[in-house]
């Protein structure tokens, strides 16, 4: 059983972080240290407005993000890294049906490829048909070479510009080679891209993100964030982290508004664990 939450915290600055991964992404190169009851948790104690969970290529700790929200009555966001070659492609869950659309293009990756822990997705063409408008892609800047054709295939109103902030010198590279790609008028979004509920547990989503990687710590370690992964940050945090962000912050908070709904929206019978 777990503890009960603490209060929960009071937000200057309302924000939703929709782009956090848990311990359930495994070995990715962009694994998390937290069980999604922890994000949870620290989500509430931050004052956020909601919380995505976006794995790797599985809703696997989708059940568990779920109940721990419901007790605190924090809105939930759901949706998934998809790991293509090119980059991971975040997707959001524009409600049930996109969870639905989404959770059997994962489950197809997977079959395809025969191997555990493999996957292979169809051409993003296909990807876009197989979703039909249910879900939105959260280009960040690894996607920004690409992002033309993200908006060819997925539309204009399914693809979202998200912006890292996680106190980087490259933060404000990527911003720029993000602000300059693809056609104008695509929507903004900010993310403190969390690997871990809090800064404790940072180092251990690092460790991850190298084994992910295949290599040794010290041999991944100019690929990583220095503390090893960043972690959930409140609104006035990532305000004072990115001075001329707060209208992507309250865009973010929109969007949230626009995917949130609850799980058992999808799976009504869900045993209660």
């Amino acid at each position: 059983k777990r503890p009960p939450a603490g209060p929960r915290g009071t937000a200057a600055i309302p924000f939703a972080e929709l782009h956090a991964v848990s311990t359930y992404s495994f070995l990715s190169d962009t694994g998390g240290a937290s069980e999604p009851e922890e994000l949870v948790a620290r989500a509430h104690e931050l004052g956020l407005s909601a919380l995505g969970l976006l794995d790797r290529d599985g809703f696997y700790g989708a059940v568990k993000f779920a109940e721990a929200a419901a007790e605190v009555g924090l809105p939930t966001v759901f949706g998934a890294e998809l790991g293509l070659t090119h980059a991971p492609l975040p997707m959001l869950a524009r409600g049930a049906e996109g969870y639905r659309r989404l959770s059997h293009l994962m489950a197809g990756a997977h079959m395809a490829s025969g191997e555990k822990g493999v996957v292979h997705y169809p051409s993003l063409p296909t990807i876009a048909k197989e979703l039909a408008g249910t879900c939105i892609v959260l280009a960040g800047w690894r996607w920004a070479d690409r992002l033309d054709e993200l908006v060819e295939c997925f539309g204009t109103t399914n693809v979202v510009k998200e912006y890292e902030a996680t106190m980087l010198p490259e933060d404000a590279d990527h911003h720029a080679i993000l602000r300059a790609a693809g056609p104008p008028g695509l929507r903004e979004i900010l993310t403190a891209a969390p690997g871990a509920a809090t800064r404790d547990g940072a180092r251990v989503a690092g460790a991850k993100r190298a084994l992910g990687r295949r290599e040794a710590i010290g041999a991944a370690y100019a690929d990583l964030h220095p503390m090893g992964a960043p972690w959930l940050r409140s609104g006035e945090q990532l305000a004072a982290m990115v001075p001329d962000g707060a209208a992507m912050i309250a865009e973010t908070v929109k969007l949230a508004e626009e995917c949130a709904f609850t799980l058992d929206l999808v799976a009504p019978e869900l045993p209660q664990c």
